[in-house]
């Protein structure tokens, strides 16, 4: 059934309930809108990141606009199973980049919470946004919208790992100095 089909159907509650969960299962299909459809979502910029992440839901003609290029006609005459796998892939991908800037988070010790790390309002996208432009050396913040996400995660990811290996390294010094 085409997405132009489903989509009547569904808005005149047409649809079992046992079809909609079946959709649910659908993967990521090879094209969409006569277009390949990406692997992964690691080759869009942080700006598609961002604009996905702070709009209020992602809605499909959200997803297909940044991701694909599309509007939501492009894919009517596609397979209803198609959109739907290409939205479960990205809701999929959603959660498994916000699971690795997750492991970026914490790690800070007794003292930095006693000296307020907690109370700065540096997270979210403006905040990596900023934590990169300022590493980078880059005064403009459009700059990096225009890099992979990927790239920017790296990046964060070597400087926690650098900052873990330079605390446990100034530990080890204190200890011997104390012996």
């Amino acid at each position: 059934m085409t997405f132009a089909r489903y989509s009547v159907l569904f808005n005149n509650g047409c649809i079992a309930q046992s079809s909609i969960e079946d959709l649910k299962e659908c993967g990521r299909p090879e094209k969409l809108g006569g277009r390949y459809t990406p692997e992964t979502l690691n080759n869009i910029t942080m700006g598609q990141l961002a604009e996905l992440l702070t709009a209020e839901e992602q809605t499909l003609e959200e997803v297909l606009r940044v991701i694909m290029g599309l509007r939501v006609s492009d894919v009517m005459s596609d397979p209803a199973q198609s959109v739907h796998g290409f939205m479960n892939f990205v809701t999929s991908e959603f959660q498994r980049i916000g699971g690795l800037f997750k492991q970026l988070e914490g790690g800070y010790t007794a003292e930095q919470i006693q000296a307020g790390v907690l109370q700065l309002d540096t997270g979210g996208i403006f905040g990596t946004i900023d934590w990169y432009a300022r590493r980078m050396g880059i005064t403009n913040h459009d700059e990096v919208l225009k890099v992979p996400w990927l790239h920017i995660w790296q990046c964060a990811k070597n400087d926690k790992n650098v900052a873990l290996y330079e605390r446990r390294l100034n530990k080890i010094m204190l200890d011997n100095a104390k012996k």
